[in-house]
């Protein structure tokens, strides 16, 4: 038992890790790639890599549950709210994005609560609202002096996104025990990159690379961001409740505001 909550504990910092410098790769990605096709070809390349995996172990099985939830995860957390996040992380730091994330922990809570009656404890709502404030004190001064007009779309048009990702993420809590985490991970990074990179081809114009800084950060995004992410979730999910594996993203932005003031050159207040 010590040694399976070890395991859970190391996965969970593990996440929170991949999850402050997600950001900053995505943003080394853009300087030189489309947002819509480099969200879409980090999800095709982990769903290969994947594929690939399965054929060589000689695993590859397809049920109705797994499928049907991997495309319906592949929709709402890959595709629409990365797509916008991609596109949105052109205006924004790569902090302030990871900061707006931690909003997917409150609201898959909610979405848990209202959609699937899933309760959550009194010692996790206040460790949630200290989490909250803690953030909103972290970033307060850019929130309400540095950023308006435009950018205030910006946040309103990410805070959407989380929320699409916020209700994913409680749909799979409540089917991770009736999955095959295989066959979800690979349908849903499937899912996502085939619909961003067919959105890419019909909406944006522009060089497609794949050398380089845009090439580093794919294969990154691809094996840690997506593949290695997305596998260590569905793992928590089958251990932990929603509230505690989605408080990753109250951690993660302390990585990303660190490593966007030392390689970006963001202000860190």
């Amino acid at each position: 038992m010590q040694k399976n909550q070890l395991r859970n504990c190391v996965l969970f910092l593990l996440l929170c890790g991949i999850g402050g410098t997600t950001y900053a790769f995505q943003k080394l990605g853009l300087t030189t790639g489309l947002p819509l096709w480099s969200a879409g070809m980090r999800f095709s390349i982990a769903a290969m890599i994947l594929i690939g995996w399965g054929i060589y172990r000689k695993k590859i099985s397809y049920d109705r549950q797994s499928v049907i939830t991997g495309i319906q995860y592949g929709v709402l957390y890959f595709t629409i709210p990365f797509g916008i996040i991609y596109w949105v992380g052109q205006y924004l730091p790569s902090g302030l994005l990871s900061v707006l994330s931690s909003s997917v922990a409150i609201f898959s809570i909610l979405f848990h609560y209202f959609l699937y009656g899933q309760k959550t404890s009194k010692r996790q709502i206040k460790g949630i609202v200290l989490s909250a404030a803690g953030i909103v004190c972290i970033f307060s001064d850019s929130l309400f002096s540095e950023y308006r007009g435009q950018m205030l779309g910006y946040l309103v048009i990410s805070m959407i996104a989380y929320g699409g990702a916020a209700y994913a993420t409680a749909m799979l809590k409540s089917n991770v025990s009736v999955i095959v985490p295989y066959t979800f991970n690979t349908v849903a990074l499937l899912v996502g990159g085939i619909c961003l990179c067919t959105v890419s081809l019909l909406l944006e114009h522009g060089t497609r690379v794949f050398h380089g800084a845009a090439l580093f950060s794919l294969l990154y995004l691809a094996f840690a961001g997506s593949l290695l992410a997305t596998r260590i979730t569905t793992y928590l999910m089958s251990q932990w409740d929603v509230a505690q594996v989605t408080a990753y993203r109250f951690i993660s932005p302390v990585v990303a505001l660190i490593i966007g003031f030392i390689f970006w050159g963001e202000t860190l207040s």
